[in-house]
């Protein structure tokens, strides 16, 4: 699901990526200094219904940790928004202390004249670009900043993909759960590629799993021929952690018990 309505951001300025390079969503606006895609919602919810719509986009209202991200977001929201607020993700927790729904630290603050009052939900004025508190249940616009990666999957800005460690399957059960995702089992392309992949499925000692030693990691290949990565130290086989080798078509039904998946990031049912 993809929010649509209320959105009408000019994503041809300057400050958004252009269409051949921007990876976010059709409705939302990828700007280029937080790499992250942000969807501006003119519709109005209560807080917990804006936070669910969120969600829903594979993110969270949105959380802001400094004065420059809260004063560029206040600035592209005074742009893209008819509203003169918008829901923010901060929020009073059952222990009275101030929550991001994105459960990030929350340790920047820009109140506003007189604020934090008793109200337990809070709201950007896009105008003066403070914070202040207003009832939840209150009807307000609100903004969405989406995560790169459905849960469980990992970004890795080098590539700009995302990756998910998945475990116990044969190549063609990896091929078929990874392109459930829109993506496939994982290629390698460099050096840097490689060791990020090894840090996902290191395993410190020697364990046997089944004939294969845990932290054997399928990659991808093809039909009849698929290559193998040692991520477990080298007094186990002899062999080099982070290093390759090859099992053809004969064993391409054998599980493993490792794999990994690569996918493109904000892929959003």
């Amino acid at each position: 699901m993809v929010i649509r309505s209320g959105v009408h951001s000019i994503y041809s300025e300057t400050k958004y990526a252009t269409a051949a390079n921007n990876p976010c969503p059709s409705s939302a606006a990828y700007i280029t200094e937080f790499d992250s895609c942000y969807v501006f919602i003119d519709d109005a919810a209560n807080f917990q219904a804006a936070e669910r719509a969120c969600n829903a986009t594979q993110g969270h209202l949105v959380s802001m940790h400094n004065a420059f991200e809260n004063g560029l977001l206040a600035e592209y929201a005074d742009q893209d928004m008819r509203s003169s607020r918008a829901w923010i993700g901060l929020h009073r927790g059952d222990d009275g202390n101030w929550i991001w729904t994105d459960n990030t630290t929350a340790s920047y603050f820009k109140w506003g004249s007189g604020e934090p009052k008793s109200k337990d939900c809070v709201y950007l004025d896009i105008l003066d670009r403070s914070w202040y508190t207003q009832d939840c249940s209150t009807i307000t616009p609100y903004i969405c900043r989406l995560l790169p990666c459905k849960p469980g999957w990992v970004y890795y800005n080098v590539t700009e993909m995302c990756y998910y460690h998945g475990q116990n399957s044969s190549f063609q059960q990896a091929l078929g759960f990874c392109g459930s995702y829109s993506g496939s089992v994982t290629s390698v392309h460099s050096d840097q590629e490689n060791a990020f992949i090894k840090s996902l499925v290191w395993t410190p000692e020697c364990k046997k799993v089944g004939n294969w030693y845990a932290g054997l990691t399928m990659l991808g290949g093809t039909w009849d021929q698929a290559s193998m990565m040692n991520a477990f130290p080298p007094s186990c086989n002899g062999c080099g952690d982070g290093v390759w080798t090859m099992y053809g078509f004969d064993r391409i039904n054998e599980k493993l018990p490792d794999f990994v998946c690569k996918a493109p990031p904000y892929v959003i049912d």
